[in-house]
Formats: C-alpha cells, structure tokens, sequence
C-alpha cells in the first residue's frame, strides 16, 4: 500500500535498521523534537513518495 513491504531486508533480519533515517539521531528522540516533527518544514523522499524508488 505504502511502497515499503520488503520480503526479506538487504541487511538480514538482524541487520535491518528500523524507523525513519531523519528520526534516527538520539538528539531527535528528545519530547519537544517530538513534538515539532510534524510541523517540520524537512521534507524527505520515501519509498511511497520518491520518484527514484521505483515506488519500492
């Protein structure tokens, strides 16, 4: 639905990193960066919305 279902990950079940690369940083995880992620003006392409992805 979304573009992002992968059968099996390019890293391995062990090896696949979860989450949203932007998000991923520790200094992100932080309440008020939390809660100012959705008003973020940051865009960034994903495999639903990215041209280059193939619709991956």
């Amino acid at each position: 639905m979304f573009g992002t279902y992968k059968a099996q990950p390019d890293l391995g079940h062990e090896g696949m990193e979860i989450g949203i690369d932007l998000f991923l940083e520790p200094k992100e995880l932080q309440l008020h960066k939390m809660l100012w992620q959705p008003f973020s003006q940051e865009k960034k392409a994903y495999g639903f919305n990215d041209p280059t992805s193939g619709g991956r």
